[in-house]
């Protein structure tokens, strides 16, 4: 885990690099096209990624816990629940759209024939 100093260098240190990323999504342009919409998806889901990560290890300290108060729990707890279930809606949404335009896209191969699977597993 590190010295006392080491993890408050670390907190400031990710509390700099939040920060940082924050002004850059509020000042992020309009995508230009299809590649820079997918570039700018990409970055915004590592910067989640990151930050569900750091919220880990938080999780995971015993110590980090034990100083959080029953106002602290409830806050996160709500807000948490709040966004995450916002989230792994829109998820659904667009996970069911996908899925139904790849079917239809890709229609579901007709099943292998006797014949077909010995010629294939015999070869």
């Amino acid at each position: 885990m590190g010295t006392e100093e080491e993890v408050k260098i670390g907190i400031n240190n990710y509390i700099v690099s939040l920060n940082e990323v924050i002004k850059e999504f509020e000042e992020m342009k309009e995508p230009v096209d299809r590649l820079d919409t997918a570039n700018k998806i990409g970055r915004l889901l590592y910067s989640l990624r990151v930050s569900v990560n750091e919220w880990g290890k938080w999780w995971t300290n015993l110590s980090t816990l034990n100083e959080m108060t029953e106002e602290d729990y409830a806050l996160i707890y709500n807000t948490l629940r709040t966004l995450i279930l916002e989230f792994l809606r829109f998820d659904l949404l667009i996970t069911q759209k996908k899925t139904k335009e790849w079917k239809e896209k890709f229609p579901p191969l007709p099943p292998i024939t006797k014949k077909e699977q010995q010629y294939h597993y015999n070869i």
